[in-house]
């Protein structure tokens, strides 16, 4: 019983932190997909180019490659095309929202 107890206790202090942390901080740490952040995002899709079918959606507030994709996406792509399954590939579908 006591494990738990400790257990609950600690996930309350936890979560109280978060609360704190969250307002205290300033505009610059705003959570990436927050209405109030200014910073320029893009959205990507994921598709599984075995399946024919899209794999996953997704926004990012990082920086674009030279070549104009998503330095998230193909992150994430990677990962996935190193398990050997299926062939995955990103596409940017919008900038500057």
């Amino acid at each position: 019983m006591a494990k738990g107890v400790a257990e609950v206790a600690l996930g309350t202090i936890i979560g109280a932190n978060t609360v704190n942390n969250i307002q205290s901080d300033s505009s610059e740490s705003v959570y990436g997909k927050s209405k109030s952040r200014t910073k320029e995002k893009h959205g990507y899709e994921i598709k599984n180019d075995t399946k024919n079918v899209r794999h996953k959606v997704g926004v990012s507030s990082g920086k674009l490659n030279a070549n104009g994709t998503s330095r998230r996406a193909n992150s994430q792509v990677n990962k996935l095309n190193k398990q050997g399954v299926d062939k995955f590939s990103a596409e940017v579908k919008v900038k500057g929202v």
